[in-house]
């Protein structure tokens, strides 16, 4: 399956059409991401398709700019076309698939934490590993 032209990985694509891609586990994600969350969400399709264009409008763009992150801090900036969000942690906490390699994309978190710069910070080398390792285990 293609979202924006991206190809989820298959473990998430088989998680959503199965219906297990809807409940995060509040704790394992608190830990995963070290983030006192209150409200975690795993994105459904349609949430997926608004999301992420909604990130992608100029106008969002250009009001927070930090949002693509910052030279030398995290991952740097991101290319905004390569960036598929399917979840977040809290409202301005979200995570997603960064396809910097189209074939195999790693799993980012953006930080925006108080007294610190905003960034794009990686959490697992893969969907599946993040899947499998932390939230399944």
């Amino acid at each position: 399956m293609k979202i924006l032209n991206l190809r989820i990985p298959e473990k998430l694509e088989t998680l959503m059409t199965s219906g297990k891609w809807n409940r995060p586990n509040k704790k394992k994600l608190q830990l995963i991401f070290k983030s006192e969350s209150r409200h975690p969400s795993f994105y459904d399709y349609e949430q997926i398709i608004f999301e992420n264009q909604g990130v992608r409008d100029e106008d969002y763009l250009e009001s927070y700019e930090d949002f693509l992150g910052n030279e030398g801090v995290g991952l740097g900036k991101i290319d905004i076309d390569k960036l598929l969000l399917i979840g977040d942690i809290n409202v301005g906490e979200p995570f997603g698939l960064y396809f910097k390699d189209i074939s195999n994309p790693i799993l980012i978190f953006f930080n925006e934490r108080e007294d610190e710069d905003t960034y794009w910070e990686k959490i697992s080398e893969s969907f599946d590993e993040f899947w499998n390792v932390y939230i399944t285990k």
